[in-house]
């Protein structure tokens, strides 16, 4: 009846299927919470949940240990269990953008966490802003701290769609880095914060307003900004119950030295002021950080009294020591798993702090702005092909290519570049007689035949439009690309491979299912709890909010509204 096409069986079948799919009960059995009250068609407050680094396998891979909010979401949400990134280069600010804006970075314009500005020449960070100076708490020195503001987001994101059509709705982003608080707040939040060690505390720029909130200021002088100091990060659970994953001893994890259990937060110092600041450095590369970011995030909610009114709110939190965790250790560590005990916990804790305050007036979406690669070495010990290229050897190839391309040429002189991760700028102006289309072609072939490489992308590849069958990675590539930002050659690894600065741990961007299969799922009284098997992207999810708030998305981006 259904011939060759696998998604109409897939539909068919889903019926059958949701015997086996969470659904909601009277009672949680993992949890013993309750689903979410019924309540008014439009949630009162949508809290954003970007759990930095989140592979699409964790909440099945974890679930055996998961009791409490992770696992909640997990039996009473709609989790889309097809939900993937569209585009290749998957990394930290592109990905908070694509969440928060409908957009894939063609159109947001957040190409990658750094890029080369082409008509200036010079280096940008995605939240970079001279002219936005950090606000922090008063007499504490922040003018050696470089600004930020959302200037380089060229699209304006769910909390200004929600603005606009509800001026008294009030929208603001909270996070342990500064560019997700940054890009999640779009261009005109109530306010955005991030983590700031040396202040200690969370901080904001003079974008946002001259001065830090009374509810932030008090959190930033509370015990619990230090809590935990002094105190190793230890396990959660009893050694054994971690086996699943692999072996805790992996001479390439975190700095080589200290792979095991416990953890030491920061340099040991017999002054206690140098112990802090170390210790306060360090925190994010644990648990620690994101639970005092959640904390954080419930001190707001009251603070600025967030789902009070008929106006709905917006709440954007993403939680970035699950990224350092993941850089250092990578997903088959024990560390891993205990980081998302820890989460399970804390997010238990914010949803209960929700049921109290907002009973069935609010709703929750989970997802990630990227997965992540196993290490290298673990690929390679379980019979896979794997390795690691660091940035000097990489470089070394890309001159290597320059310089034959050179005497081919003719040139007296290579033209230098500026490579980042696996993207390449050229700077051919010395050189203004050259065709900038045929070189980067002839650079382009040059790396193809590096051995760790799958292909090269010219700027003329990205911003092109042709069907390349042969080349099936090269439209995710293109879903990145913009004139002013993008590279002259973007190169891609092959799988398992790491083109980076990392001598130890892992890191992504690539866009292959490790990097791109994120979790997508949608909780409160206004949404059906059960899997969903269509496929889902994160450009759908702020289309999909929008619906939820009852206001509408723009036409001019890529999303598309997720069916409940």
């Amino acid at each position: 009846m259904f011939g060759s096409n696998p998604r109409l069986l897939l539909a068919a079948l889903s019926a059958a299927l949701c015997l086996a799919c969470p659904s909601r009960r009277a009672t949680d059995v993992a949890t013993g919470a309750p689903p979410p009250p019924a309540a008014r068609a439009t949630p009162r407050l949508v809290v954003v949940l970007v759990v930095d680094q989140m592979r699409g396998d964790y909440l099945d891979r974890f679930a055996h240990e998961l009791r409490d909010g992770l696992a909640r979401l997990r039996e009473h949400g709609a989790v889309f269990k097809d939900s993937s990134i569209p585009y290749a280069v998957t990394m930290t600010a592109p990905g908070h953008a694509t969440v928060v804006t409908g957009s894939t970075p063609r159109r947001h314009g957040i190409i990658q966490n750094e890029w080369l500005d082409r008509d200036r020449r010079v280096a940008t960070y995605a939240a970079a802003d001279a002219d936005a100076p950090i606000v922090g708490p008063p007499g504490v020195d922040t003018a050696a701290l470089q600004g930020r503001s959302p200037a380089a987001l060229l699209q304006g994101a769910l909390g200004d769609w929600l603005k606009r059509q509800v001026p008294q709705s009030k929208v603001y982003a909270l996070a342990f880095k500064d560019r997700a608080s940054v890009l999640m707040g779009g261009e005109r939040p109530d306010g955005a914060f991030w983590y700031e060690p040396s202040v200690p505390g969370y901080v904001s720029s003079s974008y946002y307003g001259p001065a830090l909130p009374a509810w932030l200021l008090e959190f930033n002088a509370s015990p619990a900004l230090d809590a935990g100091y002094g105190e190793p990060w230890r396990r959660t659970l009893s050694p054994e119950r971690y086996d699943f994953i692999g072996a805790d001893a992996v001479a390439t994890e975190g700095d080589g030295v200290h792979t095991t259990f416990p953890h030491r937060l920061g340099a040991a110092s017999d002054d206690d002021a140098a112990a802090r600041a170390s210790y306060r450095k360090a925190l994010g590369g644990s648990p620690r950080g994101d639970a005092l970011t959640l904390e954080l995030a419930k001190r707001l909610i009251a603070g600025e009294r967030l789902g009070e009114d008929d106006a709905p709110d917006l709440l954007m939190i993403s939680l970035s020591s699950a990224d350092i965790v993941g850089h250092s250790f990578g997903p088959d560590s024990h560390e891993l798993v205990d980081y998302y005990l820890h989460l399970d916990r804390h997010l238990g804790d914010l949803l209960r702090h929700l049921d109290a305050s907002l009973p069935g007036d609010y709703a929750l979406v989970l997802t990630s702005d990227h997965g992540v690669a196993p290490l290298p070495e673990i690929t390679t010990a379980r019979g896979g092909s794997a390795g690691r290229v660091l940035g000097a050897a990489f470089e070394a190839d890309v001159q290597g290519a320059i310089m034959r391309v050179a005497e081919r040429l003719g040139l007296e002189q290579p033209f230098t570049f500026f490579a980042h991760n696996e993207a390449i700028w050229l700077d051919l102006s010395a050189a203004p007689d050259l065709d900038p289309a045929g070189t980067r072609a002839a650079v382009a072939a040059e790396l193809r035949a590096l051995p760790y490489l799958v292909d090269a992308y010219t700027y003329e590849d990205l911003a092109g439009q042709t069907h390349t069958p042969d080349r099936p990675w090269l439209e995710f590539y293109r879903r990145g690309f913009v004139p002013t930002r993008s590279p002259d050659v973007q190169v891609q690894s092959l799988p398992g491979w790491l083109v980076n600065n990392r001598p130890r741990g892992t890191s992504h961007g690539t866009p292959y299912a490790y990097d791109r299969e994120v979790p997508i799922i949608f909780f409160g009284a206004q949404v059906p709890a059960g899997w969903r098997f269509e496929p889902a992207s994160t450009v759908d999810i702020a289309p999909t909010i929008a619906a939820l708030l009852g206001i509408e998305a723009p036409a001019d981006i890529d999303g598309k509204r997720l069916a409940f």
